[in-house]
């Protein structure tokens, strides 16, 4: 890998950076799965990151390590977030789940199971597609 650019259509983490009312970046990592003209995860419906697309759709994505650290060089996409529910939170959630299978059943389905009885929303109840501005 010294030699190759790190890329988001083959990044197993993505370093997903989202924008304050100040302006100010907020990155989190995430699994990602490449999905219509994008790039495509689940979150959690009450997370800061689903807050802060609703109210900007600038996102800046990057690959990166399970910690989110991104390497020197590595492609950087600026673009549009926008924020999928109903079928096509379906269609994201049932690729992340064939991509990450046994991350999957290791930690969303016992955070989901639990969830319930806490009367909290579960994890992945809406899927983020970030769409890359063309034209870079």
């Amino acid at each position: 890998m010294a030699n190759k650019k790190m890329n988001v259509a083959d990044a197993q983490y993505i370093s997903f950076t989202s924008f304050r009312q100040d302006g100010s970046a907020a990155s989190t990592p995430v699994w990602v799965v490449p999905f219509r003209s994008g790039y495509a995860f689940t979150s959690d419906d009450t997370s800061f990151k689903v807050k802060r697309i609703a109210k900007n759709p600038r996102a800046r994505i990057a690959p990166s390590t399970f910690r989110g650290v991104v390497a020197e060089g590595a492609e950087v996409l600026e673009g549009t977030a926008e924020l999928l529910r109903g079928d096509d939170f379906q269609a994201v959630e049932k690729l992340i789940k064939r991509k990450y299978w046994l991350g999957w059943y290791l930690a969303i389905v016992p955070s989901q199971f639990f969830a319930r009885f806490k009367k909290e929303s579960a994890p992945g109840s809406v899927a983020i597609l970030v769409t890359p501005d063309r034209g870079e």
